[in-house]
């Protein structure tokens, strides 16, 4: 008897999945590298970006610190862009662009972004 639960979890395990793909991309890591900062193979990294598996919580700690981020935005599921590539490639290269910038400045950009993006519409 099924009870929708295997479905679910398995839209869940996409989504985390497409989450940490991009998050690792973003970053500029390799699967490899991501492997490597984390303590697992390169398949379960891949199994995990697939969908294939989930992993552990203490696993998702190791993912964030390799990535820099808070748990809470690991699992923030609703915060992937859509399937547009190119917008997905943009943003990747926005926020590289930002990784070597104080918090002070990204916060002024930001505060100039809201100043601009009214203007813009």
């Amino acid at each position: 008897m099924g009870t929708g639960f295997d479905s679910q979890d398995q839209a869940i395990r996409e989504a985390f999945g497409r989450r940490l793909q991009d998050l690792r991309l973003t970053a500029g890591f390799s699967q490899a590298q991501m492997a490597e900062r984390i303590g697992r193979s390169v398949e379960q990294v891949a199994a995990i970006e697939n969908g294939r598996t989930g992993t552990s919580i203490p696993i998702a700690a190791r993912i964030a610190g390799a990535l820099g981020i808070t748990l809470p935005d690991l699992f923030d599921l609703d915060d992937q862009p859509a399937n547009d590539t190119d917008h997905r490639r943009a943003l990747r290269e926005l926020v590289k662009s930002l990784r070597g910038e104080s918090a002070h400045r990204i916060k002024l950009l930001k505060k100039l972004w809201a100043t601009v993006r009214p203007e813009l519409r």
